[in-house]
């Protein structure tokens, strides 16, 4: 019994051994952990950019109605901000409604989401590019878009009567005071000078706390307002079935840009001058002593005459290469009647172009109806396989895709 007994206590006594979990596998518990939680916070996040895009989708719904020959700006674009109680559902934003610029600095001033506003100077080619590279910025950011596109001297037509309608993008055809825009709500980018406080190519920094104000007939200079973000927004705008109809160009044919006419500004008095004195001073005060002279000389060097042999080079060297093809064709955009009728009867039966009224010897003109041909020439080009001359900035970007 005594036996058994210390037997017993033996086993009793006897304890297992304790095991230890290796250091190894510790760490391996806590950086799986961190994964984990950084994957979660991952999901959240992209869950809150979603929800956060699906708003601005209601931010941002329709853009224009037309209505007869004319169309007037929605403003059912900034519908998210509900009617405050002293204005009454009916004349808040509604879809066929024209918008001013007090309602859209108000709604703007009200709206949870923040926008790039974007305020295009110039011709239709300048106001393309800033338009296109403000979009590209105001995408990465994730914000809508209202776009500043007032008619005037330098381009006297609507964006509506150019383009369809876009996503993402509200029209506006009237500029915003500046008094109006407070340093606490939006934070300002000014490239046209000799504006007073204008600073050309200044980086743009972005504060997400306030809307992102940008006047320009440039690129911005920010890191997605360059011209490989700026591209696929150019390429994405729809012309109206009016642009449509005219585009006759293909990528057999060479395109030619010819401008000699010294065109700033379009008044009145400089209207019916090609160079005059009165021009010459009005384009020093848009563009700069230096600017106005550097356009002078391009439009100088761009004269028709200067293309002759070129193009005669040109239809050489396809007669050799290609001499079962149909002869070498070329799209011409020109802005004097002296250009269109000079290379037609040198090269006959070569040109092929937009055909349109053209008074005072020039076919330039900056009113709708000569913006609706510029963008044709555009676009004409930029199908065409090569360009001679002075390629405007957007059929470079309409050429890339």
């Amino acid at each position: 019994h005594n036996s058994n007994m210390r037997q017993t206590g033996t086993h009793e006594d006897i304890k297992p051994p304790r095991r230890t979990v290796p250091r190894s596998v510790r760490r391996a518990c806590v950086w799986l952990l961190l994964l984990f939680m950084l994957l979660v916070l991952c999901v959240l996040q992209l869950c809150q950019g979603m929800l956060k895009m699906l708003h601005t989708d209601q931010v941002i719904v329709g853009v224009e109605h037309r209505q007869g020959g004319d169309s007037s700006i929605s403003a059912h674009s900034l519908t998210s901000v509900e009617a405050t109680a002293d204005e009454p559902e009916s004349r808040s934003w509604q879809r066929h409604k024209p918008m001013s610029w007090q309602v859209a600095l108000g709604l703007l001033r009200r709206s949870p989401i923040k926008f790039v506003v974007v305020d295009v100077k110039n011709g239709l080619g300048n106001r393309l590019r800033a338009m296109a590279s403000a979009r590209s910025v105001a995408s990465a950011l994730h914000r809508p878009v209202l776009l500043v596109w007032q008619p005037d001297l330098h381009c006297n037509c609507s964006f509506r009567r150019l383009f369809e309608p876009t996503d993402h993008t509200t029209v506006l055809e009237q500029e915003i005071p500046q008094i109006n825009l407070t340093t606490t709500e939006f934070q300002k980018y000014n490239y046209m000078r000799p504006e007073p406080g204008a600073i050309k190519d200044e980086n743009v920094e972005v504060d997400e706390r306030r809307h992102l104000y940008f006047k320009s007939a440039f690129m911005m200079n920010h890191r997605f307002g360059r011209w490989r973000h700026a591209q696929r927004h150019i390429q994405s705008l729809e012309p109206v079935p009016e642009v449509s109809r005219m585009l006759i160009a293909d990528h057999s044919m060479v395109g030619l840009h010819v401008r000699n006419v010294f065109d700033a500004p379009r008044d009145a008095v400089t209207n019916k001058e090609i160079v005059g004195s009165q021009a010459m001073e009005g384009a020093k005060n848009e563009y700069g002593s230096e600017g106005a002279t550097q356009l002078l000389q391009w439009r100088k060097a761009s004269h028709w005459t200067n293309f002759v042999p070129r193009i005669a080079s040109l239809m050489r060297e396809h007669g050799y290469q290609a001499a079962d093809q149909p002869p070498q064709r070329f799209y011409l955009a020109a802005d004097s009647i002296e250009a269109y009728n000079g290379l037609d009867k040198r090269f006959p039966g070569r040109m092929r172009f937009t055909r349109r009224e053209c008074a005072t010897e020039r076919c330039d003109f900056r009113d709708c109806r000569g913006m609706i041909y510029s963008l044709v020439d555009m676009m004409n080009l930029a199908r065409t396989r090569i360009i001679l001359g002075m390629m405007p900035l957007p059929v470079f970007f309409w050429r890339c895709g």
